[in-house]
């Protein structure tokens, strides 16, 4: 049976990957000091893997060079998992595939073309003239005819006659004349149309035609509309707001992270809690206090760089 993925252990090499790219600052040295040191499981987590992988210090080498380096680490450790090693009562997975992928993820991230850190959002032109704007926490590579959007969020204004196209891990979004958005999650991506229309095609699936106002569920084998959700909230990150209607307490607290160093936890006896309301995203205190007065949960600030929500 494929062994389950341990979420500290994926936060750890995370850490250790944005710490070997060559563009850390000492902020975010900061900040995985204080994630190590907020939980016994992280040091932990950080103390086996560097028995694996090395150290988790700071490189300031070229990135190329960074890469190379990590791609060989990652090699040592699909040997490891390839023959059976289980570290630590599996700290590191038996199959070498969920190391691929994380690892894969990660370093595509690291190097990527276009990239925004924690609680930033950036504006840049594409080759064909078309504006991009992307979320905090996103990161994109320039393709031929758009880009490769490895994680995070991405809005596209595009009213050339020429193509635009942001492909996924699940399939291809394409547009003529429409300003839409689309995030990558984890199994699947999600699509908002602003104005015009816009394309997709799954990866293995029937094509949909998406209209000005609808949002759309982009998985590998079929797409579907959401009815229940609106492009507008969808894109007020734009405005530097979250706007969710009817939302978890685990959706909305994700879409927080982005904006907030560090680690916020939500304990699963409050993760269902539904959530309706307008809230800033460049004041993560300020909304993290709102619900605490709006829910019957209690926000603990253990540091700077770890909030836990917990029951009332």
């Amino acid at each position: 049976m494929e062994a389950v993925q341990d979420p500290i252990v994926s936060q750890a090499i995370e850490w250790m990957v944005l710490l070997r790219s060559g563009t850390a600052t000492p902020c975010d040295a900061q900040a995985f000091a204080g994630w190590r040191g907020s939980d016994p499981r992280h040091d932990e987590a950080c103390r086996r893997i560097e028995g694996v992988l090395g150290g988790f210090s700071v490189c300031q080498a070229a990135p190329d060079a960074t890469r190379q380096a990590l791609l060989a680490k990652r090699r040592t450790l699909k040997l490891l998992a390839g023959s059976g090693v289980v570290v630590a009562a599996g700290l590191l997975a038996r199959h070498s595939g969920m190391v691929d992928a994380l690892f894969d993820e990660y370093l595509a991230g690291s190097f990527a073309d276009y990239r925004t850190g924690t609680g930033k959002r950036e504006v840049v032109t594409l080759a064909d003239g078309s504006i991009m704007t992307l979320n905090a926490h996103s990161r994109a590579d320039r393709d031929a005819d758009g880009v490769t959007l490895w994680m995070g969020e991405v809005f596209v204004q595009h009213q050339a006659s020429r193509l635009v196209a942001v492909q996924t891990r699940e399939g291809r979004v394409s547009a003529t004349r429409a300003d839409f958005a689309v995030r990558q999650f984890n199994g699947f991506s999600r699509v908002a149309v602003l104005a015009g229309e816009v394309q997709i095609n799954p990866v293995a699936g029937v094509q949909m035609l998406l209209r000005q106002g609808e949002v759309a569920c982009l998985r590998a084998a079929a797409c579907e509309r959401q009815a229940q959700l609106s492009a507008q909230a969808e894109t007020a990150w734009l405005d530097g707001l979250l706007q969710v209607s009817d939302r978890s307490l685990r959706e909305v607290a994700a879409a927080l992270a982005d904006y907030r160093s560090g680690f916020i936890r939500v304990a699963d006896a409050v993760a269902g809690l539904r959530v309706s309301g307008t809230f800033p995203l460049d004041d993560t205190d300020r909304t993290l206090s709102a619900l605490g007065k709006v829910l019957p949960v209690r926000i603990v600030f253990n540091t700077d760089y770890l909030v836990r929500i917990e029951a009332a």
